[in-house]
């Protein structure tokens, strides 16, 4: 994950700046940013979610068997932060959405904390890391429909690089 939010911080100015521009060459880069970072994190989730079970016992040892349930829920985290980020601070940020920017964590938040309690208390760390995928599966579907409903993701497929 760090790798990719590290990547993230070097390509905002870019993204930016392109916008500037003009918004076809924003939505090319966009486009070219979906299909390469996007497609490292699919893989890096699914490699991850195939892994689990190796992973922890490396690292954990074979008496944290609970953990690589933990580690498979977290798996699909990867590919939803890195597609949220890239709509979020590629998209709406750029194109001057900073209410929605600054209001979605705070009302994502307040909806986790309605889950997350119970979840944690019925199932411990299980029910942290399904409480914390919940948030962030609702966190990226909220920026697919506000991206679909203002036009953006269709302008981006139609970009041409």
């Amino acid at each position: 994950m760090g790798a990719f939010l590290i990547l993230g911080g070097a390509l905002y100015p870019r993204v930016n700046a392109l916008f500037k521009e003009s918004r076809e060459a924003g939505f090319s880069f966009v486009k070219k940013i979906i299909l390469i970072q996007g497609g490292l994190a699919l893989i890096a989730s699914i490699m991850f979610y195939l892994c689990s079970a190796y992973i922890s016992n490396i690292m954990l040892g074979r008496e944290f068997d609970e953990s690589i349930m933990i580690l498979k829920l977290m798996s699909p985290m990867i590919i939803l932060i890195v597609s949220s980020v890239i709509l979020c601070n590629y998209v709406l940020l750029p194109l001057g959405h900073n209410k929605i920017y600054a209001k979605l964590p705070i009302f994502t938040g307040l909806l986790h904390l309605s889950y997350a309690i119970p979840l944690c208390s019925l199932y411990g760390a299980s029910g942290a890391s399904l409480s914390i995928l919940i948030t962030e599966t609702l966190t990226f579907i909220l920026l697919l429909i506000i991206a679909l409903k203002k036009g953006y993701l269709k302008k981006i497929w139609k970009s041409h690089e």
